[in-house]
Parts: structure tokens; C-alpha cells; sequence
């Protein structure tokens, strides 16, 4: 019998993962529904852990949030006692 020099990958759970990588458990959810995040594995019915090679390799190769504007934004509230003129902008 031939015995290879295979060793296990480590595994780490939600709570180490975000000892880790400090974002939210809701933000880990969205970059795994968005598929720019290790979805992990599911062991059982509450528990999902992940490799900790693949978590490494997320970090290495992420280059970060890039927003992007999705419009011109809300209108600025008018202040009190501020005249509808100057609200509007108009001088």
C-alpha cells in the first residue's frame, strides 16, 4: 500500500471567516449570492464552512468595491425659513 503526502485542507467556520475578513454576515451573504465571494460548504443543515486556501485566494485576487452612480441622486430638502428662490437655486 502506497501512502500519498496528501494533507487535508483546512477548513474554517462563518465565525473564524469573519474574524478574518471583517464585513458583515449580511455583506458575505451578498458577495456569495453575487459569486465574488467562496460560497463554502454546507455540512449540515446550520453549519457551513469554508476552505481557508480558497478564502486566501479570494484575497489575493480581489480588487475592491468600485461603486458606480446609479443617478443624479434626490433633489436637496429646502431649509427653514429659506425662500423658494434660493431652495430652487435660482438667484
Amino acid at each position: 500500500m502506497r501512502e500519498d503526502n496528501i494533507s487535508p485542507r483546512r477548513m474554517i467556520d462563518e465565525k473564524q471567516l469573519l474574524e478574518i475578513i471583517p464585513i458583515s454576515r449580511s455583506s458575505l451573504w451578498r458577495l456569495q449570492q453575487a459569486d465574488k465571494f467562496p460560497r463554502g460548504i454546507l455540512v449540515t443543515a446550520n453549519k457551513r464552512l469554508f476552505y481557508l486556501d480558497d478564502i486566501v485566494a479570494w484575497q489575493q485576487s480581489y480588487q475592491g468595491f468600485k461603486p458606480q452612480r446609479r443617478g443624479p441622486g434626490r433633489p436637496k430638502k429646502k431649509r427653514r425659513g429659506e425662500p423658494r428662490d434660493q431652495a430652487a437655486g435660482a438667484q
